[in-house]
């Protein structure tokens, strides 16, 4: 290893194989901090040792007793509070782990560290919210202490934890796959498309019942798309998938070039979540190429600029099916009486998120961010 490299451990619970938003993130930014000087090595759940990693990165396997029951329980996405193992801190400058409930590493790592709040959950209800984030935060607060900072990825976390620590620093996340020479064709369907895992948080347990409700109104022209992995068990949702109507295809977990083409095909996105972690990636990814976006995930209004609501690119309605079916109709409506206006609808929204969501400046704040945390611990950029 060159010893001049600026050294960063990145601590995750599931292999960098798994296809989320947040595995795809830290990828690229893995990658972004190698060609800028630094040496990263991943630690991973050595259940995974049989599947393919990046062979960009060194990667080591840690044992944790915790991930093995947790992982035969299905409750995986519930163990950052219980993981832990050693790691040497003289060999690293700083660890960096995509969670703000990695609380055994708080109470036991002396060396820097970093927690992400990749999974900073926001729900629906405000009593949900306040039972996921009330023990978090009371312990971020009682060890404010020098070597534990807090990445918020997004400005509302960043103004809610800084009431708890000041060791907080606020950088931004993006979409994995940003579209280049995107083409806007509308063909003879209207696609409407579902992308995230196949759970109850996510709303899948409503597409069977939205699916129903828009083709009781006989129109031959709209198509769905589905593409998510199956988690946990649900009968309605297996047995719907089981049985699709004709104009429904479920892909299951795909690969990159599928998800994008299917993406530039759409012409509307679902995002149906109750409880979503705070920067869904799968949504700023849909809006980066000129999809609008019918949403039942209300904190999502604070987490956009406005005028994506006042423009009409994103809609918020009630998580009824009866509701969300009246919003897709709206965008139908639109696509069908000038289909010419709603390509060029599409480009204006691709046009627009691109520059939101700014990769390439995305990239260089992160980048600051290690910068500053390793050479003098400062949160300011």
């Amino acid at each position: 290893m060159d010893s001049e490299k600026k050294r960063v451990a990145i601590v995750l619970k599931f292999s960098l194989s798994f296809g989320g938003g947040g595995e795809h993130w830290i990828k690229k930014v893995a990658q972004y901090l190698t060609q800028n000087g630094y040496h990263i090595t991943f630690f991973i759940p050595d259940i995974y040792k049989n599947e393919k990693n990046d062979d960009k990165f060194e990667v080591k396997y840690y044992y944790s007793r915790t991930v093995r029951i947790f992982s035969k329980l299905n409750l995986l996405n519930f163990a950052w509070p219980f993981i832990f193992f050693n790691i040497e801190e003289k060999d690293y400058d700083i660890v960096y782990i995509p969670s703000i409930y990695a609380i055994r590493f708080i109470f036991s790592f002396r060396g820097k560290i970093l927690l992400g709040t990749h999974d900073y959950y926001l729900p629906n209800s405000i009593i949900s919210r306040d039972i996921f984030l009330i023990f978090p935060k009371a312990i971020i607060k009682v060890l404010n202490r020098g070597n534990v900072f807090v990445h918020a990825i997004n400005k509302v976390i960043y103004e809610e934890l800084k009431k708890y620590t000041q060791q907080i620093i606020l950088a931004g996340t993006f979409p994995f796959n940003i579209p280049e020479n995107l083409r806007f064709d509308e063909g003879e369907k209207f696609q409407i498309l579902f992308m995230n895992a196949l759970n109850k948080r996510k709303g899948a347990d409503l597409l069977p019942a939205i699916v129903k409700k828009l083709n009781s109104f006989g129109l031959g022209n709209i198509q769905f798309v589905i593409i998510g992995r199956i988690q946990g068990k649900n009968k309605s949702l297996t047995s719907f998938l089981s049985h699709l109507p004709e104009n429904t295809k479920y892909l299951g977990f795909v690969s990159e070039e599928v998800k994008e083409m299917e993406l530039s095909r759409s012409s509307l996105f679902l995002f149906l979540s109750s409880r979503e972690a705070a920067a869904p990636l799968s949504l700023m990814e849909a809006l980066s190429y000129g999809i609008p976006v019918v949403s039942v995930w209300k904190p999502l209004l604070r987490l956009i600029p406005e005028y994506y609501f006042h423009k009409k690119i994103c809609v918020q309605t009630d998580r009824s099916y009866d509701f969300i079916a009246d919003k897709v109709l709206e965008f139908y409506y639109k696509w069908q009486s000038n289909k010419s206006l709603y390509k060029q609808f599409k480009h204006d929204i691709s046009y627009l998120s691109i520059n939101v969501f700014d990769q390439a400046k995305l990239l260089d704040t992160t980048l600051k961010m290690f910068e500053t945390l390793i050479s003098n611990g400062s949160t300011k950029l």
